[in-house]
């Protein structure tokens, strides 16, 4: 008995030391993926960009989450801009870019996805300038021009989002303002309109992911983990740290008390948000959404592999949309 008693209270030792240590582990990770360093160091690529030996460096180690910054100004790309300074309901002041021209039809609000800053969008933003929309981008909190140092994954960002639709809305009654976003940003989106009740006049979203638990278990099955118990871990002190309920963070769940028309895009080949992901939104939408796959497209690549599609399909969505409010 009493060799047994020992042996048992070994095993409990070793498994209260395990525990601690993992939880150890998942703190430091939660925190530098919610948490941006300096500028200038180098980020951790996606994980199918890394070798097993790497893989399990980063898995001991965390990532490395370079502060996004905007790396060209519209006047590069060749639009004329403002800076505008804006702030969230929490006080955190936000920088926009704002795009103008004599005869528009309306303003399109941006929002880069996570880890990205506005400039970013300067591409897509171009598109929407040539279809005759203004355009505002918006840096998240923590983001290139913008107050902070953390990210929340698009629940605080939805408060973010919620202060450039009211300004663009304060700024030009009467006139037509939608959103465009992407990854994270369209989560933000989906959030700000189904739980904050700040509906624009319609939504482009680019591959939101239907849960943060979802995707964040997605990656760590990509590095070669189970998403249990790593995703739980991750975000339940990444929320902790950050002070957000990141398990109940669900766009899926937004989505249905979204009452604006909204075109819902996703990649074919996304190893990170699904086609199905994406169906589960638009499921949620109902009548609200029109879901359109891009089969050769991965995450981030609708304009850039298609743009021609997407150019066509945005301007004939947009044009329905924003029909009763022109």
């Amino acid at each position: 008995m009493r060799k047994l008693s020992r042996r048992t209270l070994a095993l409990a030792g070793a498994a209260a030391l395990a525990f601690i240590a993992l939880n150890l582990v998942a703190y430091r990770h939660a925190v530098l993926m919610v948490e941006f360093g300096r500028a200038s160091l180098d980020r951790t690529p996606s994980p199918d960009r890394l070798s097993a030996v790497e893989k399990m460096g980063v898995l001991l180690s965390g990532v490395s989450l370079p502060r996004p910054v905007n790396r060209q100004a519209p006047s590069e790309a060749g639009l004329a801009y403002s800076t505008r300074s804006l702030r969230s309901a929490d006080g955190t002041e936000l920088e926009a870019w704002l795009i103008t021209y004599p005869g528009s039809h309306g303003t399109a609000v941006i929002l880069p996805g996570y880890n990205s800053a506005k400039s970013q969008l300067l591409p897509e933003a171009r598109a929407f300038v040539r279809l005759g929309y203004d355009c505002l981008l918006l840096d998240f909190r923590g983001t290139g021009g913008s107050q902070g140092a953390e990210t929340t994954l698009g629940w605080k960002e939805a408060e973010d989002a919620a202060a450039a639709l009211r300004d663009m809305r304060a700024s030009t009654p009467g006139r037509p303002v939608f959103i465009f976003a992407k990854s994270m940003g369209a989560a933000a989106a989906l959030r700000m309109a189904g739980v904050l009740g700040e509906q624009p006049d319609a939504m482009v979203l680019q591959a939101p992911f239907d849960s943060l638990y979802n995707t964040s278990a997605r990656r760590f099955r990509k590095m070669g983990l189970p998403g249990f118990p790593f995703a739980d871990l991750i975000l339940f002190w990444g929320g902790r740290h950050c002070g957000f309920p990141a398990r109940e963070h669900e766009p899926a769940r937004y989505a249905a008390s979204v009452r604006c028309p909204v075109l819902l895009m996703s990649g074919g080949r996304d190893p990170y948000v699904t086609p199905g992901d994406s169906e589960r939104i638009a499921r949620s939408l109902g009548e609200h959404g029109r879901l359109v796959i891009f089969p050769g497209s991965g995450h981030d690549g609708m304009f850039k592999s298609e743009p021609e599609k997407w150019e066509a399909l945005v301007k004939e969505f947009l044009a329905g949309a924003l029909h009763k409010v022109n």
